[in-house]
């Protein structure tokens, strides 16, 4: 068997223990994950060794990606924790007591180890004209294997985009970043970068709660800054033109900070923050789809200001106050949208208010409105 039709096998044994691992977690249940799982995954490592040959590759910046790659680990794990100060922490929902540690270290720690070696064993092992595209498609497969997917998941749309946007996405750029790792540096350096915020996770009884928009962000986006910074000094290095030296690294992370910022703007983190208009009950002020711009600060809120508020069931609208009244010092208005006729049910006191509308942006929130509707 030559060597592309071998790689070529490997890749479809990796993909078919994936599937038969959802199969098997889907009859058999938690029993599988917890036991059987990490051995087929240990098993498929000690093939795919016996299978490949590991190359001689003289690795110019190996010492630097290692370090790099390492400090980016420490760097997620305490931006993590960070998270956890400002957004608060939660109880960990895996059981922390007794044996019941151990088995989560027993299920998850082998199941990183092993999925590693086999990133690292197989990238190395591929040719360089063919790496590219092998290294894609050697990144999902492991994402999904890395994601811990079940076929329930796959039940709803949304719950499939849920899972996708949570856990295959930044476990795809993960992959990416270190299969870069392994064609430059070490597989030791790697596996560490997994381990340390799992031997966290599992150990610590209580963990960071934010909300799910920034480990996203923080999975994708600290990979993705340990990558342009090792670039950057791989084009140092080998001495390149000095225009691609200055102005390529500087353009890279701008474009991920203004990214980074629209990201965060759009999930509500800042004080200030948007909110798609999805009734017309405001009209002519404002009217479906446009972009209304709120101020989270906490204020006294005059006759004639548009609030964001909870409603009945928690339901969050956007209406102008028409009356307020204070009784023990707390604050309660009554709303009503322009385009209704009626004043809304419910009296809301300060704090089921959110902010204040500070002005509004035409027809920019219709793409929010036609997905949520959809999905």
């Amino acid at each position: 068997m030559n060597k592309n039709k071998k790689v070529i096998t490997l890749f479809l044994g990796l993909f078919f223990v994936l599937i038969v691992t959802n199969i098997l977690g889907f009859l058999i249940g938690e029993s599988f994950y917890f036991c059987l799982k990490p051995f087929l995954f240990m098993t498929l490592a000690v093939l795919i060794y016996l299978f490949t040959e590991k190359k001689i590759q003289i690795k110019r910046m190996k010492k630097y990606v290692n370090q790099v790659t390492i400090m980016a680990s420490i760097l997620y794990l305490i931006l993590y924790i960070l998270s956890g100060i400002i957004f608060g922490f939660a109880y960990n929902p895996l059981v922390m007591q007794g044996s019941h540690i151990f088995f989560n270290i027993l299920y998850y720690l082998p199941n990183i180890i092993a999925i590693e070696f086999i990133r690292y064993r197989l990238i190395n092992y591929l040719d360089k004209e063919k790496r590219f595209s092998y290294t894609i498609i050697l990144s999902i497969i492991l994402s999904l294997a890395m994601s811990n997917i079940a076929i329930s998941a796959f039940k709803t749309f949304s719950s499939f985009l849920e899972m996708f946007y949570i856990q295959i996405v930044p476990n795809f750029v993960i992959g990416l970043y270190l299969s870069y790792t392994y064609i430059k540096g070490n597989l030791l350096p790697g596996i560490i970068y997994m381990l340390l915020p799992a031997i966290y996770q599992l150990v610590s009884k209580v963990l960071p709660n934010p909300q799910w928009i920034i480990p996203v962000l923080l999975k994708t986006g600290v990979p993705l800054t340990a990558y342009f910074l090792t670039e950057s000094m791989d084009l140092l290095a080998k001495k390149e033109v000095k225009k691609i030296k200055v102005t390529r690294p500087i353009f890279d992370y701008l474009g991920l900070g203004v990214m980074t910022f629209f990201i965060l703007f759009a999930c509500g983190i800042f004080r200030i923050y948007p909110v798609a208009i999805a009734s017309n009950s405001m009209n002519p002020t404002f009217a479906r789809g446009d972009l209304e711009i709120i101020d989270k600060k906490k204020q006294i809120y005059q006759v004639g200001d548009i609030i964001q508020f909870y409603g009945l069931n928690n339901t969050i609208f956007v209406h102008r106050v028409v009356n307020v009244r204070e009784e023990n010092n707390i604050h309660y208005y009554t709303t009503k949208g322009d385009n209704n006729n009626d004043v809304d049910l419910l009296e809301i006191s300060e704090n089921m208010v959110i902010g204040k509308s500070l002005f509004t942006i035409k027809y920019l929130g219709y793409p929010t409105v036609w997905l949520s509707e959809k999905f």
